[in-house]
């Protein structure tokens, strides 16, 4: 079942209208109207909203992948100038099954997808869920997901949708205070991502 179908399946459990979850969202009826009909796929933060609406994990909604990844894999490696024996040496895919997967006649596993990418960038960490759903985001999204990977040198680096998340999660009050609380950490120096030189 694919993610837009997944959301109306669950709206209708809940016993929600699209105005409703709409209402409960702060997105019109109308947006919800296309997002479950697959019309237009909501970003992050909106998919986020709707899945806290509905009491649910993200992973329920993104499900399995809807579309070949195959041609996105194989630009990874293009891009990054590696080749499918390195990809396999490291990632511990065998041959047979990584060339299927680069055939698209079978889907890699999240882990194996996090390999691949493991092998190519050479990171220690796992890629966020976000960056994992290739088939959820749009090309340019991807391609700016994997230059975001390249260049983060920690999970720190790659947080933004996960803060999302949690904020999402808070009453009106509690975002209130979250945002507060984030104003005060920017600036003490030791949290600053740059470091700001006062004139006065």
């Amino acid at each position: 079942m694919k993610s837009h179908e997944k959301i109306r399946m669950i709206r209708k459990e809940r016993g929600l209208t699209q105005k409703e979850l709409g209402e409960l969202t702060d997105l019109n009826e109308a947006t919800i109207r296309r997002y479950e009909l697959g019309e237009r796929r909501p970003k992050i933060d909106n998919l986020i909203k709707i899945v806290n609406a509905l009491d649910i994990d993200i992973e329920d909604i993104l499900g399995e992948r809807e579309v070949p990844i195959k041609s996105k894999i194989i630009r990874i490696r293009n891009v990054s100038q590696t080749s499918i024996e390195e990809i396999i040496e490291k990632s511990g895919i065998t041959e047979n099954r990584y060339r299927s997967i680069e055939e698209g006649t079978i889907v890699p596993s999240n882990e194996e997808l996090q390999n691949i990418y493991t092998a190519v960038f050479d990171k220690e960490f796992e890629m966020p869920f976000w960056m994992k759903s290739p088939d959820y985001i749009s090309d340019l999204d991807f391609d700016q997901a994997l230059i975001e990977y390249e260049n983060a040198e920690s999970e720190v680096d790659l947080s933004t949708p996960s803060l999302i998340y949690q904020y999402e999660k808070l009453n009106s009050e509690g975002k209130e205070k979250a945002i507060e609380l984030l104003k005060l950490l920017t600036k003490v120096p030791e949290y600053q991502k740059y470091k700001f030189i006062d004139n006065n």
